[in-house]
């Protein structure tokens, strides 16, 4: 799975934004990580192709502009027209992007923005992890997601431990399909005001919930409502994309 923080380095060097130190980092980890390298290659060839495509389509609605103009010498008409040639290479875009990335739905976006938290308790509690939970968080790291719940399970009696099982809970449910369980452990989470937990709580139900559903009112409410809340602009990303 690609993180958000990669997705947004490719689309700097693509764009020319990257220094070439940073742009020197991102080939020597793209030549490590063959997911990494095939989403570069992907994006890569998806601007060149909506470059060609905008750039065709715009020179010939421009000569068809041209040729039009030379038989009637009529240039307010002119200047209305030119707008729609640009228009038009626009709606291009629009379509080339569906056809160079299918598919695209709610979960192809939670997709996009979610990565794996540092899984080690914190507070008061970061020095005495039960081996349960360290050994669940082992597991969930090895993608061993069931051995990970089973274990989750067996921690749940762990007195003041609740939350931090609930939380694991709820990223070896997401990262094993299993997103309705997913969206409720993390609204668990969210819901017991854990402050360690709650807006991270809040972002994974979030995520979880756009697996399975386009609307998602009341997690987006949660996250745009509080413009200091830390995942307040990517949950506006993702509204604007859900709509």
């Amino acid at each position: 799975m690609i993180s958000q923080e990669n997705i947004d380095r490719i689309e700097s060097y693509l764009l020319g934004e990257l220094s070439p130190e940073r742009e020197t980092t991102l080939m020597n980890d793209a030549d490590q990580d063959p997911a990494l390298a095939t989403e570069l290659d992907r994006r890569e060839t998806a601007h060149r192709t909506l470059d060609f495509m905008i750039a065709e389509n715009l020179k010939s609605q421009l000569m068809s502009l041209e040729q039009e103009d030379s038989k009637v010498v009529q240039m307010p008409r002119r200047r209305k027209l030119y707008p729609l040639a640009i228009a038009a290479s626009l709606a291009i875009l629009v379509g080339a992007f569906f056809v160079l990335f299918p598919g695209q739905t709610s979960g192809d976006y939670s997709a996009q923005y979610y990565t794996m938290p540092d899984l080690t308790l914190r507070g008061d509690q970061a020095q005495q992890m039960p081996e349960l939970i360290s050994e669940a968080a082992t597991d969930i790291n090895n993608q061993n997601y069931q051995a990970a719940l089973t274990k989750l399970a067996q921690a749940d009696t762990l007195t003041g431990y609740e939350i931090v099982v609930r939380y694991y809970e709820g990223h070896a449910l997401y990262l094993d399909g299993d997103y309705v369980a997913a969206r409720q452990a993390f609204a668990d989470v969210a819901a017991g005001k854990d402050m360690r937990f709650v807006e991270d709580a809040q972002w994974y139900r979030l995520l979880s919930c756009v697996e399975v559903e386009n609307t998602c009112g009341e997690e987006l409410e949660a996250l745009m409502a509080v413009p200091q809340h830390p995942y307040h602009n990517r949950a506006t990303e993702i509204a604007k994309k859900l709509k």
